[in-house]
């Protein structure tokens, strides 16, 4: 293999990469949607309920779960 083809089959493998965490994050979207997970962290961004600490409750940690994916 040539150094092109190399560098094409990486872009590539990333692309696909990229693609399917993608819709992994967007499938965690609607879950947060689903379960009214999105006002677990209140109206505070980017922190959850004003605080950068790990969240306790179960609809707050949904929330920066997912806050923390769309982010990267």
């Amino acid at each position: 293999m040539d150094s092109v083809t190399t560098a094409r089959s990486r872009f590539v493998r990333m692309a696909w990469a990229v693609l399917g965490y993608n819709v992994l994050v967007m499938a965690w979207g609607a879950y947060v949607r689903a379960t009214f997970s999105g006002d677990g962290c209140g109206s505070h961004w980017p922190l959850c309920n004003g605080e950068m600490s790990f969240p306790k409750a179960t609809k707050a940690l949904v929330e920066s779960s997912h806050r923390g994916t769309s982010g990267i």
